[in-house]
């Protein structure tokens, strides 16, 4: 299902990058209505053409006219067209915008099945549902979870390091769990987990430790080198009308990590 909306939103949006570029054609006839202006009482009803000089290029240009209009009504509908283009202009790049933001969702739900066990299906399903992406039930026999199923991580030092592997648990752990003075780690620019470290104190092995997890559970998983940004929770907020878990945040460092599975075992108690 999350496949067929991405291929229906890359149609949708290939179709709109066609009507943008007729729009910008379209432009055009605020040029051709200058042009036009400035030679009306060389046009009379019944042109189906005219060559008129093209101030703009400095030399002459044809103009394709409407025969059954009159030299001023074929001049209004060339100033409607282009109004019209720069209305359209505007809409449809909005459309466009806001179809790559659903495309950037859908990708990083694909990316967020791709590291899910059963549970965590579960909530990605339940999430669809209440978007009404999925209208269809399935089978569950086990009651709905109140708390979402998010990893858990525990140090030596006794900190805590919690990670979310999709959007209701990005959302929980960040905007519901977490505290100001918490820190928030995220892999720069690509979808990822959200991971909170809870601690009094921030240290450099713990900084690596929870950018190492960071870089581990994003699509980043299979990279050698891996740029994670934190900062302190304060400083993130979710993005306003945005589907699933995106966030700004400021005030933010950033360390390099690889995703090294091993590293994490051995740095924390089960």
């Amino acid at each position: 299902k999350i496949n067929h909306e991405i291929a229906k939103i890359n149609n949708k949006i290939s179709k709109q990058e066609n009507e943008l570029l007729k729009a910008k054609e379209n432009l055009s006839y605020e040029k051709k209505g200058n042009i036009l202006a400035s030679n009306l009482h060389l046009i009379k009803k019944g042109d189906k053409n005219v060559t008129l000089y093209d101030f703009y290029e400095n030399k002459d240009i044809v103009i394709t006219l409407d025969p059954l209009l009159s030299p001023k009504e074929n001049l209004k509908t060339f100033f409607t067209k282009y109004q019209k283009a720069k209305r359209a202009l505007i809409e449809i790049n909005k459309q466009i915008e806001n179809g790559k933001a659903d495309l950037d969702y859908y990708n990083c739900l694909l990316n967020q099945v791709k590291m899910a066990s059963k549970n965590d299906y579960l909530e990605i399903y339940e999430e669809l549902k209440e978007s009404k992406v999925l209208n269809k039930e399935i089978k569950n026999n086990k009651a709905k979870k109140t708390k979402p199923n998010f990893l858990t991580f525990k140090t030596k030092d006794g900190d805590v390091v919690l990670v979310g592997k999709n959007n209701v648990q990005n959302n929980y752990i960040t905007h519901t769990l977490a505290k100001d003075y918490d820190y928030f780690f995220h892999v720069q620019n690509v979808p990822g987990s959200h991971v909170i470290v809870k601690t009094q104190n921030l240290t450099q092995d713990l900084i690596t430790l929870a950018a190492t997890i960071a870089s581990y559970y994003s699509s980043y998983s299979t990279s050698t080198n891996v740029c994670v940004d934190y900062c302190l929770v304060k400083y993130v907020r979710k993005v306003p009308g945005m589907k699933g878990s995106f966030v700004t945040y400021k005030n933010f460092k950033s360390i390099f990590a690889k995703p090294d599975l091993d590293y994490i075992k051995n740095n924390t108690i089960n």
